[in-house]
C-alpha cells in the first residue's frame, strides 16, 4: 500500500506524506512528522520492521527502525493550558525500539541558535508512560564519541540515571577516555566524571536543595591539557600540564550564582577566590576577588611568574565594561 497519513490525539500530531510496505510489515514512512507542545520532529524517510501482535499488549514493538535525516525541534511552552494538557496526558502505549540507526540528526534548541549535528547514532530505547529508558545510546558529535545508558522520569521531581563513556581523539596525542555516572533528582544530584591516563581525573560535583536555593561543590584532581588543548591555547606537543586539584563550593539562587570558595592546586601554585554573578536586575554582573602563589602561566614556555599577589575584578557582560586591580610580586 502507499497511502498519506494525518492523525491528531490530543496535543500530539502525526503526519507522514506515504506510507510504503504492508501493515504487518516492513514499512517505509516518507515526510514522517510528530509535534506536540514541547517538539518537533521531522524525519525525511523511515524504514520500519515492527510486531503488530504487540498492540494487543498495549506496546508497539518495533525491531528496527532506520533513518537518514532527522531533524528535531524544541519548542518553547505553547500555553499554560497546553502545557498542562500534555503533561496529564501519558503516551496511550508503551513503545519498545530494539534497534535503531539514525545517519544524521539535528538538534534545534532555540530559534536563533545553530542546531547541533549528531551523526552515527545507534540506540535501544523504551518509552513508557512516566520514563524514557536508555538500554544503548551510541553516536558521534564535534568528533567527540560516546556511549551512554540509563533512564530519565518525568514524575515527581525528575528522577534520572546515567552511565556514560566519551572517547575523545586529540591532535598529535593520545586520545582522552572518560567516563561519567550521574544520579539524582532536581532537589539531589551527582555526578562524578572519571578520566583515564595520560590525562587520570576524577571530578566529582554534586547539588542539595537548601532554603535560599542550591548549595552546589565540585572536588578533585583533573588535567586541563586537553581542555586547552582544544581551545588552542596549548601546543599540541604539549601532552599534559600536570594535574590539577580543585576544590569549589557555591550557592545557586533565582537571583544569581555565589562562589563562596574556589581552591586551585597545581604542583607549588595555588589560587584562592570567590565572587559572584549577579542576574536579578535588568544588566548581568559579577565581580570576583582572588589571591595566588607561585603563579606560571601560561603553562608552557615562555612563562611569567608571580611569587604572590592578589586582584579584585568586576564588570557588566551586558555592557562590555570591566574594572580589574592587582597587586602581584
Amino acid at each position: 500500500m502507499a497511502v498519506p497519513l494525518v492523525a491528531a490525539l490530543a496535543d500530539i500530531r502525526l503526519e507522514a506524506s506515504q506510507i510504503d510496505g504492508r501493515l504487518i510489515g516492513p514499512l517505509q514512512v516518507r515526510d514522517f512528522r510528530y509535534q506536540d507542545a514541547y517538539v518537533d520532529v521531522v524525519v525525511d524517510t523511515a524504514n520500519i520492521a515492527w510486531q503488530p501482535r504487540s498492540l494487543l499488549l498495549n506496546r508497539v514493538q518495533i525491531d528496527k527502525l532506520s533513518a537518514h535525516q532527522v531533524q528535531v525541534k524544541l519548542l518553547t511552552r505553547a500555553s499554560d493550558a497546553a502545557s498542562e494538557s500534555s503533561a496529564d496526558s501519558p503516551l496511550p502505549v508503551s513503545v519498545h525500539i530494539t534497534q535503531a540507526d539514525v545517519s544524521n540528526l539535528l538538534l534545534q534548541t532555540t530559534g536563533d541558535a545553530e542546531p547541533l549535528e549528531f551523526s552515527d547514532i545507534q540506540t535501544a530505547v523504551s518509552l513508557q508512560e512516566d520514563r524514557v529508558i536508555i538500554k544503548q545510546l551510541a553516536a558521534t558529535a564535534f568528533h567527540i564519541q560516546a556511549s551512554a545508558e540509563g533512564f530519565i522520569s518525568w514524575q515527581g521531581d525528575f528522577p534520572m540515571a546515567l552511565d556514560a563513556r566519551v572517547l575523545q581523539p586529540i591532535p598529535d596525542a593520545a586520545a582522552l577516555r572518560s567516563h561519567i555516572v550521574a544520579a539524582g533528582n532536581l532537589n539531589q544530584f551527582s555526578l562524578q566524571l572519571d578520566t583515564a591516563a595520560p590525562y587520570p581525573g576524577e571530578l566529582k560535583m554534586r547539588w542539595q536543595a537548601a532554603a535560599q536555593g542550591y548549595e552546589v561543590s565540585l572536588q578533585g584532581p583533573f588535567e586541563p591539557a586537553p581542555l586547552l588543548v582544544a581551545l588552542g591555547q596549548l601546543p599540541n606537543e604539549a601532552l599534559t600540564t600536570g594535574p590539577v586539584s580543585i576544590d569549589a563550593q557555591g550557592l545557586l539562587t533565582g537571583n544569581g550564582f555565589e562562589a563562596s570558595r574556589l581552591q586551585l592546586q597545581h604542583q607549588d601554585a595555588s589560587l584562592n577566590a570567590n565572587g559572584r554573578v549577579d542576574w536579578s536586575g535588568t544588566q548581568l554582573r559579577w565581580s570576583a576577588d582572588a589571591k595566588w602563589q607561585q603563579l606560571a602561566l601560561p603553562p608552557w614556555q615562555p612563562q611569567l611568574h608571580s611569587a604572590s599577589g592578589k586582584a579584585t575584578a568586576s564588570g557588566s557582560l551586558d555592557e562590555g565594561q570591566v574594572q580589574f586591580n592587582a597587586h602581584y610580586n
